[in-house]
């Protein structure tokens, strides 16, 4: 009613109403107390029963409390902080007193019952079976984890206070007290009266699930355990079980569709289900599936059945005690019947009454259930936008890395499991980081097989910056589920979490080296010992730090590094032990000089789930919960999906998670709400009174009945004393008059009553009926506890006190009337109030909170409405009542403001991170749904600067002047370019095909291969002349007729191993060694071709080098590399024979190299191949396939290869496969049907096509007869364009082909009758298997057949997806590969091919060469066909064309038929094709090779004097040799000469330019200085100090000056230093640059003041401070203010209160011509050894213009030019140090001369735990030093060695020693100090996006110079105090100041005045003067001489 009348007011929207009573009137005169757990009142004072009857509602409130509260019923309990949505409050504070399940609360409008609140409660209930003869007692067992104990024997009627201390008594309690029992009054202990006890386990230490007490037989007394005991929970303890139900997608929606259902099992055998639910449905409704199936058997129904005692009432009687098993309260359910509440336990105990609004049956041993409390609270999120979990791999390294292999491995953990990868390299692909981790993710698939259905669910890419690909690596890491139909279980907030386990050797990987520098050849090492002796550490600069590969160790790749050294030992200590062979005088170490990676992972977006379902197992059952179960999406258990469900094709997962274990111990008190709270933050709780009823009562009631037979008699005897009321023990009450008062008869019961009832136990309701006869009825009611199972009758014998006579003649008859179990309306006693639920007093209630006495007693006087305005946001206006219509005296009152409305026009979003960009949306939401976002809008968190530290103010001293004068220009280098060329000559080679003897013509039978044989050099060299030595050689093959034989799809393998070879052996001895003569498994006779080149000179680095090269038929493709030992002696374990003497040289450094000249190239027509072209119109999205190899008698698969995979990623999947041992992969095209330049458009070269017989056919324009077929040319599926159709975007795709012609998709529209074409694809893969063990056998019969023993496979991989052609691409259609995704292959089986029947010709020859010659068909290849010299054969000439360089002569291979048909073939070159080859010289480099690398060419262009930090980069242009090095002069001025070249280039007509790219700047001209309207002359750009001195003199204003240079620049600039000698120039303007005659880009002149000058004055301050850091828009470390300072203000007052009137403020407007920008890393600063510095990438912006990604080390000149090329600069100069941060709090003492640096005696400063090693960069006041690395760091010293060699002692100079001065130490990155020189418009403040520097707490902040003496404040008062405060403003405001500093103004001392001299003696004088003693004057000077 009250929510339909307000429905009517317009201006207020929905509005909820919740009703309620108001208790406002008190009943005076009148307290009440009650006891915990009991389910009555005592009242004392006035009687109740004048206020109360039966049916009334009141409520109890506590008299002593005060109530912050309108309504008088709610108690404030404090604050606590709530959360949105969840039923739980946990963190209370400042609550008075526990408060129990059951108990009320208010927060704001809303109202909560506590469910939980961590405290178990069991019921204790015994009693004695009616066997009252007996005497019993028990013992209680406790169970506590695994810890069992039993109490000590309990009476049978115990109290609660002994139960509570045999319990807290138990050892396993500890001692907390931790336990509380409670206990039903006036139990006897008879059934209907059991005695029970409520157990309270509240102890911090016992707060949790507890095991049902077990109560057991005493073992000692003789004492019978009770024959009734039943222990049963009331309320499970703990932590309340929290589980969460999770939708997630990976994009997009779902449709509401029944999706998923969910099943509890509990009991391990009773399970619930709910129904199917819609996706995103906001309730699960297991709470409707609960209180369906949730239920116990308790008892059964007895003979008795089922009673109806009244309407909605009945007696249930049980076929067994049940008391304790039931509480009135509870629900019940007869059978299948009825549910119904108990009201009370029966006084027999097996009966119950209980109500029910149904009608109850139910028959003999029909089962009863109770229904148990398991209420579960839901909360639903609503939807969240669904966002997949994405993670950052960064490698990045200071330099390039070469690969090392494996170098770190990484970790994914999934479901609670992590698993571990193989150790990856630093070049790792994305391809293999995903097949990782999509192969631990398809373990999870839900039914726990691995298979590619799930795959391709984590999606890795790379996003590098091209100029830091290797230094700087970034993988994106994408969790999610690819667009297909499967159900994906990485979604959500589930997402597997994915790091870095490690690097190098300590997880079992390779550590990362680098370049191998010998150090010694005779250092002796001992197992496991950490020394390392025999080092000259001097020679060779190591240091601590340094990293050493040892010859000897167990682990040949481990890296160890130096702890320190010991340069007077020549010995060096490890961080860890060595373990390897010992070695005395001969282990060779190497330093290792190289980078070291920091490999590391960042989750950048953490995956959210699109619904919700957070469910709270509140219920009083409830504690550890079985996690609930859940089908998955789709599945056949709910309605099947299909297309239209799934909008916009997602995949999904549903996942239930347990958030919080239920019933775990919890050591504080909580608050379990029977539904989610709705406001968040901290909240005042409210306790509320509870409302009770007045219960009817059930009494043994005694009808005293006094019949009246004679009316005169009566009245004549009605007050006397007739009768006595006796029990059967004797005990009588005094005499009784027939007509006596209710109060009489009362106290005449007394005497029954037990001992502690006060008044009375029994209560008379005396009535009167007229019927025949007058009776008076007295209706005796006994209290339920009371007089249980009393007998009484009436006794009128004569005594003193009764009248018997006259009793005999009035005729009136006597006797007693029993009534058992009556229910009464009435109080039966003033005293005692039976407590009754609110709304039915039937039902029995009990006192559940503490024990209370002094209550107040309100009753009901009215009722309350709270208002909730569900549509109305902010404060609504307060109601108005009008109140005419209510009955007098009635009154309403309106309480405003109960929870005042809130209209948030804003909202705080915390931790963010400082400095950078945040951008922020919002939305709307309401119960209908969510609103479209709002615009997006973008701010920079940032605070006021915080306080200014370092404030001096100093009086003013006499100071020079001193200002700079720069002269630059930006930076621009000079670029050259050298190149070389050659004329293209094509190669030429002669294949003879024919028989071998001239005087036969056999027949042409067998067929044979060409190909190109691998080849391997050997290069011996030594850095001094070889005396002696020997080596051998090892090469493990394939045996590969054995691995047929096998048939298990693995390979067999041999090694062959060759005696040892004596250096400059012969090359004929080598390969006896190779083919007959090896150790064992000799390769055989024609296996290989050996030749040697060099001469063991120096011509040759004093070795040789052997090419061999694999002719053999059984050596094809691809073979192992040979492997070399060369530095063991002694005997060869595997052969029994002495192994080979190890290199004699006076270097002691020869090495061996072994590599394979044509890698990848061992290809030939005998080399089995396929072709995958991938082919559709649409533009596709994703897709996948498998490839299957058949071989050796086994088909493996790969995994799901994604569609546009990289050529090395197919290359490794398949070469991980056992029976692949290698292949080549070609991948090309852009994975578009285009024109595009990186798009695939092969032109069908010489061939014409026309329309065939229909407009959609085409077939060949002219065929020669040994041209190739259209069926060859062209196969299904692919893709067409045809020069001149007339539409040019337009693809026909090819849908059939025979021998003739071809059938398109489509008419051709083209105007032309015969037309070329061009074939298209999206992309393509070339796969050669060029591994030995795919090639043919020794007699050339293949091994491997492509044609039927590959195939590629999309079925049980993710289908491929194209997007819509004109839909938005966030709309996907899933087809299939076989529907629009063509996957067309060519097979090839390779063997001997080539047939020598007469079908052979030179296009037969071409057709067979040119797939391993150009697999893209891109270069032309020739070949051209004549007769041979001997008759039947044939010469076949091909010409290789001009773009191939110099090739490797084929090799021709014979079957053993054409062998046996006498038919051979051979192959000569007759042409060489011309390449390049050769040296050259740059400058005077060392000798470099014709295709010398990048590095080779910086390394020798910076070694031509005069050049300095060129930097190259090299292009390759063509095959034949010809390359391109582009030479930045970084480091040089202006316009460099050109290059130098001396050229030994080989190769016809190969030449070598230079060629000037772009010229450097560089200054030129003049420019002037104006002082005060005087001008200089012109001075010289490159002017001297000595000139410019004179120049500045010559304006004349100056007598005396100092110039000195201190920086220079490449573009011929410097920065000279002026100081102003003349005396007490103080502080003077600035000298004005005019620069309009200098030249040069961007050429300028700025002066700058360094030191501010000042003349000798009393009344003037020096004011110097720190200004803050991180005060810039950058990405600044913790405590940063994250914006630039504005604005500076100094205060100077006499006091230090700031009075105004005495205030002197001043301004300084910050400087922003020098800028400082700095990198540091906190925990870089604890690193040891410093080893791995900051790397990564960062940008500058100015004005909104950034640079592109700077490397974290860029260099001077690098940051500038980067600088330069923003808009709005024009020149800047820069320098760059180390940064730096204080090591801890660390504080240190330094005395001049020493190199001891010592702790300050105040400090803690802890060197040795915070990482500081020897040679780590440490930084005192202004100097630079090294740790020294022959020192030991301890705790409190350390020493100082020089900055550029650690091994130095550096002694500290300056000028003073050094006291608590900080500490800084390397903070891993640098400091770049920018000088603004020339800019356009107002200068800016640099500043940074979000940078990619790490480790992830790396900062950048930008800031300026401090203020050292950049105010002086003049015109003070000569010696007097003053106080001085600075703070500084940014946009945001000002922020506090600095502590206030106090300072005296002072002055030089006036001269001493009024001197006199007197002599003293003849060899002593006294000299006297005057001091002004105001003044302060430390010394006296006295000059006396003889002149």
């Amino acid at each position: 009613m009250m929510e339909r009348s307000l429905s009517l007011l317009d201006s207020i929207g929905d509005v909820s109403v919740t009703f309620d009573h108001s208790f406002s009137q008190k009943i005076q005169g009148i307290s009440a107390s009650v006891s915990q757990d009991q389910s009555f009142v005592v009242i004392s004072g006035d009687d109740v029963r004048k206020y109360l009857k039966h049916g009334d509602k009141f409520c109890l409130i506590n008299g002593n409390s005060t109530s912050t509260h309108t309504d008088n019923r709610l108690i404030s309990r404090g604050k606590a902080f709530t959360e949105y949505g969840s039923p739980l409050i946990e963190n209370t504070s400042h609550n008075t007193s526990i408060l129990f399940v059951g108990e009320q609360l208010r927060i704001g409008s809303e109202e909560y019952v506590i469910e939980k609140n961590g405290i178990e409660v069991q019921q204790l209930s015994i009693h004695n079976g009616n066997h009252s003869g007996e005497d019993f007692a028990y013992l209680l067992t406790l169970t506590l984890g695994e810890l069992v104990e039993s109490t000590r024997c309990i009476p049978f009627n115990a109290s609660s206070h002994q139960i509570q201390d045999e319990l807290n008594n138990l050892k396993i309690i500890d001692g907390t007290g931790g336990i509380k029992v409670t206990q039903r009054k006036n139990s006897t202990g008879f059934p209907g009266n059991a005695h029970q006890y409520f157990i309270y386990f509240s102890g911090e230490k016992i707060m949790q699930n507890v095991e049902n007490i077990i109560v057991n037989a005493c073992s000692t007394n003789n004492l019978n355990i009770p024959p009734y005991n039943f222990v049963r929970t009331i309320v499970n303890g703990g932590k309340v079980e929290h589980q969460r139900v999770s939708l997630s997608a990976d994009s997009l929606s779902v449709g509401s569709i029944p999706a998923f259902s969910l099943m509890l099992t509990f009991n391990n055998i009773q399970t619930v289900e709910t129904q199917c639910i819609g996706w995103g449905t906001p309730t699960l409704n297991l709470n409707q599936a609960l209180s369906r199936d949730f239920k116990e058997m308790i008892f059964k129904l007895d003979s008795s059945g089922i009673t109806e005692i009244g309407q909605n009432k009945f007696k249930i009687h049980a076929d067994r005690y049940i008391e304790g098993v039931i509480m009135p309260g509870e629900k019940i359910q007869i059978g299948q019947s009825c549910i119904c509440y108990v009201a009370t336990l029966g006084l027999d105990g097996k009966s119950t009454i209980v109500t029910s609004e149904e009608e109850c049956k139910g028959k003999p041993n029909d089962s009863v259930f109770l229904l148990v409390d398991g209420r579960v609270i839901e909360h639903f999120s609503e939807r969240i936008t669904p966002r997949s979990a994405v993670t950052e791999l960064i490698l990045t390294s200071d330099k390039l890395l070469n690969d090392f292999g494996g170098i770190f491995k990484m970790e994914i953990t999934f479901k609670g499991e992590s698993h571990t990868s193989k150790c990856l390299p630093y070049n790792v692909s994305a391809s293999n980081i995903q097949s990782f981790l999509q192969e631990v993710i398809s373990e999870f698939n839900s039914d726990r097989v691995m298979n590619n259905i799930i795959k391709n669910h984590v999606l890795v890419s790379e996003k590098n910056e091209p100029q830091y690909s290797q230094k700087y690596r970034k993988f994106i890491l994408e969790i999610r589920g690819e667009f297909s139909d499967v159900h994906s279980v990485v979604l959500g907030t589930e997402s597997p979490r994915i790091k870095i386990l490690g690097i190098g050797s300590h997880v079992g990987c390779n550590d990362v080296g680098g370049d191998e520098v010998l150090i010694t050849v005779s250092a002796s090492v001992t197992n496991s010992s950490m020394k390392l002796e025999n080092i000259n550490a001097t020679n060779h600069f190591l240091h601590a730090g340094s990293r050493l590969k040892i010859q000897g160790s167990t682990n040949a790749g481990k890296i160890y590094t130096v702890n320190s050294i010991n340069p007077e030992s020549s010995s060096a200590f490890l961080t860890e032990a060595y373990i390897g062979a010992s070695g005395y005088g001969n282990i060779s170490v190497y330093e290792i000089v190289g980078p070291i990676p920091q490999i590391l992972t960042k989750e950048v977006v953490y995956g959210s789930n699109e619904y919700e379902y957070d469910l709270y197992f509140m219920g009083k059952y409830w504690h550890d919960v079985p996690l609930l179960t859940v089908n998955q999406f789709g599945d056949s258990q709910c309605q099947q999906r299909n297309h239209s469900h799934a909008l916009s094709w997602m995949n999904r997962n549903i996942h239930v998670s347990e958030i919080q274990k239920g019933g775990v111990a919890t050591n504080k008190i909580f608050f379990g709400l029977d539904k989610s709270v709705r406001i968040s933050g901290e909240n005042e709780i409210f306790s509320k009174a509870p409302v009770f009823s007045v219960r009817k009562e059930s009494f043994k009631i005694i009808n005293v009945v006094v019949e009246i037979t004679n009316m005169t008699a009566f009245s004549i005897a009605a007050r006397q004393p007739l009768f006595k009321i006796i029990n059967k023990s004797g005990q009588r009450t005094e005499c009784i008059a027939a007509d006596t008062t209710e109060d009489a008869l009362e106290t005449a019961m007394n005497v029954f009553c037990p001992r502690d009832k006060n008044p009375s136990c029994v209560t008379v309701i005396k009535s009167m009926q007229h019927t025949t006869r007058k009776t008076i009825n007295y209706s005796l009611y006994f209290e339920q506890q009371s007089l249980q199972g009393s007998i009484f009758s009436i006794a009128n014998e004569s005594s003193s006190e009764c009248l018997p006579s006259v009793f005999n003649n009035t005729g009136i008859i006597l006797y007693l009337e029993y009534l058992d179990e009556i229910s009464s309306s009435v109080i039966s006693n003033g005293g005692i109030v039976h407590l009754g639920v609110e709304n039915n007093p039937d039902v029995e209630a009990r006192w559940i909170g503490n024990s209370v006495e002094s209550l107040s007693v309100f009753t009901l006087t009215g009722h309350q409405w709270i208002l909730k305005f569900d549509n109305y946001l902010g404060d609504v206006p307060s109601l108005i009542v009008h109140s005419e219509n209510l009955p007098q005296g009635s009154r309403v009152k309106i309480i405003d403001n109960l929870v005042i409305g809130s209209n948030p026009s804003s909202a705080l979003i915390p931790n963010l991170s400082t400095g950078i960009s945040h951008f922020a949306r919002v939305y709307a939401l309401n119960s209908i749904g969510r609103s479209e976002p709002s615009n997006v809008v973008h701010v920079i968190p940032h605070s006021v600067p915080p306080q200014i530290e370092g404030l001096e103010a100093n009086h003013a001293v006499y100071a020079n002047e001193v200002q700079s004068i720069t002269v630059t220009a930006a930076h621009i280098s000079e670029i050259q370019m050298i190149a070389t060329k050659t004329l293209p000559i094509s190669e030429i080679q002669e294949l003879t095909v024919g028989s071998s003897s001239v005087e036969e013509s056999p027949p042409r039978n067998g067929s044979f291969a060409l190909r190109f044989a691998q080849t391997q050099v050997i290069k011996i060299s030594s850095s001094s002349p070889i005396t002696s030595g020997s080596f051998y050689l090892e090469l493990e093959y394939i045996d590969l007729e054995m691995s047929i034989l096998q048939g298990d799809g693995h390979f067999r393998k041999r090694t062959m191993k060759t005696p040892c070879i004596p250096f400059g052996a012969p090359p004929d001895l080598l390969k006896k060694f190779i083919e007959d003569e090896a150790l064992i498994n000799p390769l055989g006779k024609d296996s290989v071709e050996v030749s040697r080149s060099g001469d063991g000179t120096a011509d040759s680095s004093f070795g040789y080098e052997y090419t061999i090269k694999f002719i053999g038929g059984k050596y094809r493709g691809h073979m192992q590399q040979f492997k070399v030992i060369y530095h063991v002696s002694g005997l060869d374990t595997s052969t029994g024979k002495s192994t080979c003497i190890e290199f004699d040289s006076s270097s002691k450094h020869v090495t061996i190299d072994i590599s394979t000249s044509n890698d990848g190239k061992a290809l030939g027509t005998d080399t089995p191949y396929v072709k995958i072209a991938i082919n559709t119109e649409d533009t596709i999205y994703s897709g996948y396939f498998a490839l299957i190899i058949h071989h050796l008698g086994k088909a493996f698969e790969t995994p799901c290869l994604p569609w546009n995979s990289d050529a090395g990623f197919v290359k490794e999947e398949l070469e991980s496969l056992p029976n692949v041992d290698s292949v080549r992969v070609f991948r090309r095209g852009n994975g578009l049907l285009s024109d595009d330049h990186f798009a695939i458009k092969d032109k069908i070269q010489n061939i014409q096509f026309m329309i065939g017989e229909s407009p959609n056919k085409i077939k060949l324009a002219t065929r020669r007869s040994s041209s190739l077929t259209i069926k060859e040319m062209l196969k299904p599926g692919c893709h067409l364009q045809f020069l001149g159709q007339l539409d040019n975007k337009q693809f026909y795709k090819v849908l059939d082909v025979d021998e003739s012609e071809a059938v398109l998709n489509s008419d051709i529209a083209i105007d032309l009758e015969t037309f070329q074409a061009t074939i298209h694809f999206n992309y393509e893969f070339f796969i050669f298997f060029d591994g030995q063990g795919m090639h043919p056998t020794e007699t050339g019969i293949p091994s491997f057949f492509p044609s039927s023993s590959f195939s590629v496979s999309a079925n049980n991989c993710s289908s491929f997806l194209t997007l819509k052609k004109n839909i938005s691409t966030r709309s996907y259609d899933v087809i299939k590969s076989s529907d629009a995704i063509d996957i067309i292959t060519t097979l090839y089986d390779g063997g001997s091919s080539i047939p020598v029947h007469s079908g052979l010709n030179s296009m037969r020859v071409s057709s067979f060469l040119m797939p391993i010659i150009s697999p893209s068909f891109n270069k032309p290849l020739f070949v051209m066909e004549r007769p041979g010299s001997i008759a039947g054969s044939t010469i076949y000439t091909i010409n290789f064309g001009e773009n191939f360089g110099n090739m490797d002569e084929l090799l021709c291979n014979p079957n053993r038929e054409m062998v046996l048909s006498s038919i051979q073939c051979t192959v000569n070159t007759i042409v060489d094709g011309n390449m390049i080859s050769g040296y050259f010289y740059v400058g005077s480099s060392m000798l470099l090779s014709y295709n010398a690398t990048a590095k080779q060419m910086e390394e020798a262009i910076n070694s031509i004097a005069g050049i300095k930090d060129a930097q190259v980069s090299k292009m390759n242009i063509d095959d034949l040799g010809s390359c391109q090095w582009m030479i930045t002069f970084h480091g040089n001025l202006g316009d460099v000469e050109d290059i130098a070249i001396t050229e030994f280039l080989l190769g016809k007509n190969s030449t070598i330019s230079v060629t000037e790219i772009r010229k450097g700047n560089q200054l030129d001209g003049t420019f002037q200085l104006l002082y005060k309207e005087k001008l200089s002359n012109h001075i010289p750009y490159n002017v001297s100090a000595t000139t410019l001195k004179s120049a500045i003199e010559e304006i004349g204003f100056f007598n005396t000056i100092y110039v000195s240079e201190i920086d220079y620049y490449p573009e011929s600039g410097k920065t000279y230093l002026v100081t102003f000698m003349d005396y007490n120039l103080g502080d003077i303007e600035l000298l004005t640059p005019l620069y309009g005659s200098l030249r040069g880009i961007g050429a300028t002149v700025s002066v700058r003041e360094i030191i501010k000058g000042s003349d000798t004055s009393a009344n003037k301050l020096h004011i110097s401070f720190l200004l803050p850091k991180g005060c810039s828009e950058s990405q600044v470390s913790a405590g940063g203010c994250g914006s630039p300072i504005t604005n500076m203000r100094v205060e100077i007052a006499g006091s230090k209160d700031f009075p105004m009137a005495d205030l002197i403020a001043k301004q300084i407007q910050p400087d922003y011509t020098t800028q400082v920008v700095r990198i540091v890393s906190q925990s870089f600063v604890r690193k040891q050894f410093q080893e791995v510095p900051i790397s990564g990438s960062f940008q500058l912006k100015y004005d909104g213009h950034s640079t592109a990604h700077l490397p974290f080390n860029c260099g001077e000149i690098e940051l500038r030019v980067a600088l330069e090329e923003l808009p709005g600069v024009t020149t800047v100069t820069i320098h760059r140090t180390y940064s730096t941060l204080q090591l801890g709090n660390a504080y240190v003492d330094l005395m001049v001369g020493s190199s001891i640096v010592r702790c300050s005696p105040s400090c803690s400063c802890n060197f040795l735990s915070s990482g500081l090693r020897g040679n780590d960069v440490v930084k005192i006041r202004d100097q630079w030093f090294r740790v020294l690395s022959s020192c030991q760091v301890t705790e409190n010293d350390f020493q100082l060695g020089h900055i550029s060699n650690s091994l130095i002692v550096e002694q500290y100079e300056a000028e003073d020693d050094t006291k608590q001065i900080p500490l800084q130490v390397w903070a891993g990155g640098y400091e770049w100090i920018i000088t603004f020189n020339e800019w356009e418009g107002e200068l800016q403040m640099l500043s940074s996006p979000q940078h990619d520097l790490y480790p992830l707490d790396s900062s950048l902040d930008i800031n300026l110079l401090d203020c050292n003496k950049c105010l002086t404040v003049n015109n003070l008062h000569v010696w007097s105090d003053y106080f001085v405060r600075v703070n500084a403003k940014n946009k945001l405001g000002w922020g506090t100041y600095s502590e206030v500093v106090h300072v005296i103004t002072k002055s030089i001392p006036s001269v001493p005045s009024n001197l006199r001299v007197d002599a003293l003696s003849g060899s002593c004088i006294e000299v006297s003067m005057f001091l002004n003693k105001y003044e302060e004057t430390s010394t006296i000077i006295i000059e006396w001489d003889t002149l």
